[in-house]
């Protein structure tokens, strides 16, 4: 494994969490990304949680606290998924063990960093590896009214979702990039 870094970035939060969807101009996208990078690369080396497996997937280990188990996240840059085991304790007890967002990982030399934009599209999936339900659909319609992405990238995040619910379905989740990772 290779030490790396990855930027999660909420398309059309730039601005902040708390101030809804809104396009964005590049500087504000730009600082919001060199804002995190500046904040991450100061991590202690004993504490540095981004790592490239190979070039299909790169892990973060969340930090870990005695109140809540620890998270793992999984980026699949060639399916457009963010696969997050034990993601929230509460809908772990309810047996809830998986929240996959989909959106666009890509290595920006701009940044030399990995970047993660979430593409509004979730799943979540129980324990059973079978059981999903999927959430924000809402917001998927909201971005595509309000022009944040267009026609072609909402047939692509659509696209990504569906091969997501067919994986599974077909019993082949979690995917073999973690699976492999796992074993």
């Amino acid at each position: 494994m290779e030490k790396t870094l990855v930027i999660w970035r909420r398309l059309g939060k730039e601005h902040g969490e708390d101030c809804g969807y809104r396009v964005n101009p590049q500087d504000i996208i730009s600082k919001h990304i060199m804002d995190k990078i500046l904040l991450f690369r100061n991590t202690a080396e004993d504490l540095w949680r981004w790592w490239q497996v190979n070039e299909t997937l790169l892990v973060e280990k969340s930090e870990h606290n005695d109140v809540e188990i620890m998270k793992t996240y999984y980026y699949l840059p060639n399916k457009n998924w963010l696969i997050i085991k034990n993601f929230d304790q509460k809908k772990l007890e309810d047996g809830w063990k998986w929240y996959v967002h989909i959106g666009k990982m890509k290595f920006e030399e701009e940044f030399n960093s990995w970047i993660f934009t979430d593409w509004f599209s979730d799943v979540i999936v129980k324990d059973d590896d079978i059981t999903h339900n999927v959430l924000d659909l809402d917001e998927l319609g909201n971005a595509l009214r309000i022009g944040l992405i267009d026609s072609k990238q909402t047939v692509e995040i659509l696209s990504s979702t569906q091969e997501l619910i067919e994986t599974i379905r077909s019993g082949n989740f979690p995917p073999k990039e973690i699976k492999d990772f796992l074993d």
